[in-house]
C-alpha cells in the first residue's frame, strides 16, 4: 500500500465520521434542540430611540454577537427643544391695559370713607395713574371696539383695494378726520362712543359720592382736622408718583393680552352704552370673568360728533382701520399707530384733569378737602375726557 492511499483512506474516514455525527445530531428529540439554542439567544426586539416601531431581528449564533468597540459605538445627539416664543398682544390691546387697569381702581378701592387712611388710599390709587398712558389706553380700547364692525371693516377693505394701501395710509397721516369719512364709519365710532359714554357715567356717579363725603365728614372731629405736613409736598409726591403711573392689573392683563381679546371687546359691544363692562367683570381670586352676555344684534345708537373733538373720533377710527388693515402687529406697528394714540385733545384733556388734582390737593388744608379733589378731578373730570366726544 502507498503513502498515498493511506492518506486517501484517513481523509475519507474522516469525512464518513462528520456526516455521521451530522445525522445524529438531526436526530435528536425536540427537547434536546431546543435546549441548545433558547438558552443562548432568541427572537428579539430592538426599540429604536424616540420612536414607537420595533424591528424584529433574526437570531445570531453566539460566535455571531461580538461586543462593541468604543469606535463602533453609536452617539446620538439630544433631542433639541426649541424654544415656545410668547405671542405678543396686539398694540392696541397692550395700550388698553392701562386704562382698564384705572378703571379696575375706581371698581375696588374702598368708597366709604371712614379715616385719614382711608382717604390717603383712595387719592394713592385713584390720583398716581400717568395721565398720558391713561389717555392712550382709552383711545386704544375706544378702537378695539370700532374694529368690530362689519360694515366699517368692508368699508376699509374696499377702500384699500381700490386706492391701494399707500393711498389710504396718507390720507390717514393727512388728516385725522380722513377715517371717518369711510363707509361704516359711523356704525364704528358710535360702538366706541356708546361705551364712552357708559363709562363716564360710571365715573361720575362715583365721583359725585366721594365728593359729596367731602361735605358730610366735616362734622366728624379726624375729619375736621387739619393735614399734617404741607399740601405742596403732597401734591408732588402725587406728581412723582404719576410720571411711572400705577402698576398695571395682572386681571386686566390677561383679558386684553390673551388670544380671545376680540370675545372680551364683543362682550363690550354687546351693552352698548347701556352699561359699562367695567360694572359687569366678575371677581374670581386674583382674576377676572365676563359673564356670558348675547351677541351684538341691534345698531349702536347714534351720536354727534363734537366740533372741537374731530380729530379724537378721527383718531379711534383711524386706530381702528390700522387694526383692520394688521398695521397693529406689535412686530411690525405702523408709525401711524403710535401717532394716533398720542392724540393731542385726549392728552390735554387727561393731563388738565392731574394737574387740577394736584393744584386741589396743594390747596387743602383739612381732612375732609381731601374727598372733594378725589371725587371732582380724579374721577369726574376723567369721566368729562371720555365722555364728551359726543352728545
Amino acid at each position: 500500500m502507498t503513502l498515498s492511499r493511506v492518506f486517501l483512506g484517513v481523509v475519507t474516514s474522516a469525512t464518513i465520521l462528520s456526516l455521521s455525527i451530522a445525522s445524529a445530531d438531526d436526530t435528536d428529540p425536540p427537547s434536546a434542540q431546543s435546549d441548545s439554542t433558547t438558552t443562548t439567544q432568541t427572537t428579539s426586539a430592538i426599540r429604536l430611540p424616540g420612536f414607537s416601531q420595533t424591528e424584529t431581528v433574526e437570531p445570531a449564533t453566539p460566535a455571531a454577537i461580538a461586543p462593541a468597540t468604543p469606535d463602533e459605538e453609536t452617539t446620538i445627539a439630544p433631542e433639541v427643544i426649541e424654544p415656545i416664543e410668547p405671542v405678543l398682544p396686539d398694540v392696541l390691546a397692550s395700550s388698553a391695559i392701562a386704562y382698564g387697569s384705572y378703571q379696575t381702581d375706581v371698581s375696588n378701592f374702598k368708597r366709604d370713607l371712614e379715616s385719614l387712611d382711608d382717604i390717603e388710599s383712595a387719592m394713592n390709587i385713584l390720583g398716581t395713574h400717568n395721565s398720558r398712558q391713561l389717555a392712550s389706553g382709552w383711545l386704544a380700547y375706544s378702537a378695539l371696539l370700532a374694529s368690530q364692525s362689519e360694515d366699517f371693516r368692508k368699508g376699509v377693505l374696499d377702500t384699500e383695494a381700490y386706492h391701494g394701501r399707500d393711498r389710504l395710509l396718507n390720507g390717514m397721516r393727512n388728516s385725522p378726520a380722513y377715517t371717518l369719512s369711510l363707509a361704516g364709519a359711523k356704525d364704528a365710532i358710535s360702538r366706541a362712543l356708546g361705551a364712552s359714554k357708559a363709562d363716564a357715567r360710571r365715573l361720575d356717579t362715583v365721583g359725585e359720592e366721594i365728593k359729596d363725603q367731602a361735605y358730610s365728614l366735616q362734622g366728624l372731629g379726624w375729619a375736621k382736622a387739619r393735614l399734617s405736613g404741607k399740601p405742596a409736598d403732597h401734591a408732588q409726591l402725587l406728581r412723582i408718583a404719576a410720571i411711572d403711573g400705577r402698576p398695571q392689573s395682572g386681571a386686566i392683563r390677561s383679558l386684553f393680552v390673551d388670544q380671545d381679546v376680540n370675545k372680551t371687546i364683543s362682550n363690550a359691544n354687546s351693552l352698548g352704552s347701556s352699561t359699562s363692562l367695567w360694572d359687569r367683570l366678575v371677581s374670581v381670586g386674583p382674576e377676572l370673568k365676563l359673564p356670558g352676555f348675547s351677541s351684538y344684534a341691534s345698531p349702536p345708537s347714534q351720536y354727534t360728533i363734537r366740533e372741537d373733538r374731530q380729530v379724537t373720533a378721527g383718531n379711534i377710527a383711524t386706530l381702528a382701520a390700522l387694526r383692520i388693515m394688521g398695521e397693529t402687529d406689535p412686530t411690525e406697528a405702523s408709525p401711524y399707530v403710535q401717532e394716533a394714540l398720542e392724540d393731542s385733545q385726549t392728552q390735554s384733556c387727561f393731563e388738565q384733569a392731574q394737574l387740577n388734582l394736584l393744584q386741589c390737593v396743594s390747596a387743602s388744608r383739612n381732612v375732609f378737602e381731601r374727598p372733594f379733589c378725589i371725587g371732582v378731578h380724579a374721577l369726574k373730570e376723567v369721566g368729562s375726557c371720555v365722555g364728551d366726544v359726543s352728545y
